[in-house]
């Protein structure tokens, strides 16, 4: 059949893997060893000639000390000597564990979990397990942002910015709701820091632009 087994007698009984079985009693690995400077490769290919004699391929490169990962043979992925990651590009940013380039289209990172739970990016430290969030929540559709030990500071949803509360507070056509002492302050002698406007009008110019003053006790 033209299979090689090596350590025993009995192939893979992987049909799509069985052309080369290693067998032994404890650890089992391959060494590629390969000049100073040089490559140790994996190839895969269906073609003998141009790009289909490597159309995959898992190289490690003496030269800078690098793990290449290759397909349809363009390089997509590099982990370079310090374990930096590169995904399209071989060009790694320094201040950077992960840089990722698209040169032709945009370039962006999907995340998707369970219609009831949420996608979330963790920030922490070595020493501190207290972390801080980015988090989208799909129960509520809501973007929702972290402070430190994970508390809740500020949340989009439905379209209104919520500061340190959960919900709207007076209306659901809030777009901005802050729960706690506001402060706005601009460094201009000819501007307002505030503007609020009203896009909506009648006739008679009568839908102005207003505020809501409330103390607990309702709508003052």
């Amino acid at each position: 059949s033209g299979r090689l087994m090596i350590g025993t007698t009995a192939a893979s009984t992987l049909a799509s893997s069985d052309d080369l079985t290693i067998s032994t009693s404890g650890s089992t690995g391959i060494t590629l060893f390969s000049g100073t400077g040089y490559a140790g490769n994996i190839t895969f290919g269906d073609g003998t000639s141009g790009d289909d004699r490597q159309r995959g391929l898992l190289q490690y490169h003496h030269s800078d000390n690098s793990m290449r990962f290759f397909t349809n043979a363009v390089r997509r992925v590099t982990i370079d000597s310090a374990g930096r990651i590169g995904i399209g590009t071989d060009t790694l940013d320094s201040s950077a564990e992960v840089s990722i380039t698209n040169a032709a289209s945009s370039a962006r990172v999907y995340m998707k979990s369970a219609d009831n739970a949420d996608c979330s990016i963790y920030f922490g430290s070595m020493n501190d397990a207290a972390t801080g969030a980015i988090r989208y929540d799909h129960s509520d559709d809501s973007l929702r942002f972290y402070g430190y030990n994970n508390n809740e500071y500020a949340r989009i949803l439905g379209g209104a910015l919520l500061v340190n509360r959960t919900a709207k507070y007076a209306s659901s056509s809030e777009k901005l709701s802050v729960n706690g002492m506001t402060s706005i302050q601009g460094s201009s002698t000819s501007t307002a820091p505030l503007y609020v406007f009203n896009t909506e009008s009648t006739a008679d110019g009568t839908v102005q632009p207003f505020f809501f003053l409330h103390d607990g006790n309702g709508i003052r």
